[in-house]
């Protein structure tokens, strides 16, 4: 979790185009880190006090992060975790401070601009690879949440 927050620090002191987007992003994945590495590792205990809200969205994120290449509605994600759309939305919205879409949107940037690294495959192929079926939209999306386009961002790279 430390390299998270070490970026994090570094991205919101630098403050390039785009920070704010990121330092979200970067946020999120720590409080994912967070859940996670607790709830694998908290003693009964200290489960008992880890709330049901917690839980169930700490679950929709792993299912998010492990489906994120498909198609996902918030209904594939309520029925992962047992509860209405509604629920599932509020919880994670008050949770995390973002909605479940805007997330699953953010961690397919993120991926995307790792997999742009990846210079044997053109951007459309990595925005397909992410779970974008609209090239353009991708384009849109990369560039406002980055502040670069993602042509860009790969010659940033070079």
């Amino acid at each position: 979790m430390e390299p998270l927050v070490d970026m994090l620090v570094r991205e919101y002191s630098e403050r390039f185009n785009g920070y704010q987007a990121v330092c979200t992003g970067l946020f999120l994945q720590i409080i994912t880190v967070a859940c996670r590495s607790f709830s694998s590792q908290a003693s009964d205990s200290l489960r008992t006090e880890f709330t049901g809200k917690e839980e169930a969205v700490s679950q929709a994120i792993s299912f998010l992060e492990s489906q994120y290449d498909r198609e996902i509605t918030i209904n594939d994600v309520a029925g992962s975790v047992w509860l209405s759309r509604s629920r599932l939305s509020h919880l994670f919205k008050e949770v995390t401070g973002t909605s479940l879409m805007d997330y699953l949107l953010r961690y397919r940037l993120e991926r995307a601009r790792l997999s742009l690294q990846d210079r044997t495959r053109t951007i459309t192929q990595n925005a397909y690879s992410v779970g974008f079926h609209d090239p353009a939209y991708f384009s849109r999306a990369f560039k406002k949440y980055f502040g670069v386009s993602p042509r860009e961002s790969i010659s940033r790279i070079s």
